[in-house]
């Protein structure tokens, strides 16, 4: 159901559904492409201009607060559905899951290995 109501929502704002990725979303804003995606309740949104990702999580807190709190972060790493994405070196994107693979191996119950 989130994911038709944010759907839905998003293109109101005159977002583009992805043609390969339901989940991923664009729109021009600024002269530059802003692009949303989503999985379940978590979101990413990224856009040059960090006014345009101000009012976009003005506008989905307005729109979608009621349901729960929003969250956002800023800066050049980002926890983001188990992955850290590091942003920190210019022109580069670091994924790293190894704190969730710990923390997966951790939870595992031993008598399954």
């Amino acid at each position: 159901m989130f994911h038709k109501k944010f759907g839905a929502s998003i293109e109101q704002e005159g977002f583009e559904a992805n043609p390969c990725d339901p989940c991923v979303a664009n729109k021009e804003a600024h002269g530059s492409q802003m692009t949303v995606m989503w999985h379940v309740d978590d979101a990413k949104s990224s856009h040059v201009d960090g006014k345009v990702n101000d009012l976009f999580i003005a506008w989905l807190k307005k729109e979608h607060g009621q349901l729960g709190e929003v969250k956002s972060s800023r800066g050049k790493r980002h926890d983001y559905l188990g992955m850290v994405l590091d942003c920190s070196k210019d022109g580069h994107l670091a994924v790293d899951m190894v704190n969730y693979i710990k923390k997966m191996v951790a939870e595992f119950p031993q008598e399954h290995l």
